[in-house]
């Protein structure tokens, strides 16, 4: 037992346990300047869509097809996503913006 507290601490004081830590930390600031960037990008595209008078873009289906752990965590497209992983093709339409 008193091994195990002893590497335990030569880990703490080495700043062993700090790198996961701040790797983590910078992986979750990526993730969210890429969702940032998807937002101004889909925003940019639906003003432009409702600008030329298309139809405007749905949030939710370009989420999805963005980041599906994103969309089935926002309240607003919960259901529809939840319908559309069901079976319900109809809940979601499909994406203008998705890149393949």
């Amino acid at each position: 037992m008193r091994i195990v507290l002893v590497f335990v601490l030569i880990l703490f004081l080495s700043g062993c346990v700090s790198t996961p830590i701040k790797a983590y930390k910078y992986a979750t600031s990526g993730d969210r300047r890429a969702k940032q960037g998807f937002i101004e990008d889909f925003n940019r595209a639906d003003f432009e869509r409702q600008k030329n008078g298309l139809e405007p873009l749905d949030f939710c289906t370009e989420q999805y097809y963005y980041d599906a752990d994103w969309a089935r965590g926002n309240p607003k497209c919960a259901t529809r996503v939840v319908n559309y992983e069901s079976g319900n093709v109809q809940a979601l339409g499909t994406s203008v913006l998705r890149k393949e």
